[in-house]
């Protein structure tokens, strides 16, 4: 399993990359920019992502839009439902209208900061058990 960790903030990279190391091959990103450069990248070397853990507030390009692109990107590359990234978006914001916009543009999974360990690593079994 592949997972890009997609997070601006260094610690909470570091916490994410920690608890998922053990479950899959993990790359980082801390921008939107950086993100979308790496999930292309992975396709066209035949490495695609398993999983992509979203924060929404990033530099350069913010989650939302990268999840869009993502999506748009997998639409382009006409991959199947079963080969498509399992998407959980983080956010430690807490309007409802920020959720909802996630799931219209395609995430699997939305959790809300902080989350634990155990939370995030339940939700990425599952999913992927679904993939």
């Amino acid at each position: 399993m592949r997972i890009l960790i997609v997070e601006d903030d260094p610690i909470s990279r570091k916490l994410f990359y920690g608890i998922l190391k053990n479950i899959g091959d993990c790359m980082l990103a801390g921008d939107g920019l950086e993100a979308l450069h790496k999930f292309r990248t992975a396709h066209f070397e035949k490495k695609q992502y398993t999983v992509v853990l979203l924060d929404i507030m990033l530099p350069k390009i913010d989650g939302l839009t990268v999840l869009k692109k993502i999506r748009s990107i997998e639409k382009e590359l006409r991959l199947e439902d079963s080969r498509r990234a399992k998407i959980i978006v983080l956010t430690a914001k807490v309007e409802k209208e920020v959720e909802k916009s996630a799931y219209d543009y395609g995430c699997d999974f939305f959790l809300r900061k902080p989350v634990s360990g155990k939370i995030l690593m339940e939700n990425v079994e599952r999913l992927v058990g679904e993939h």
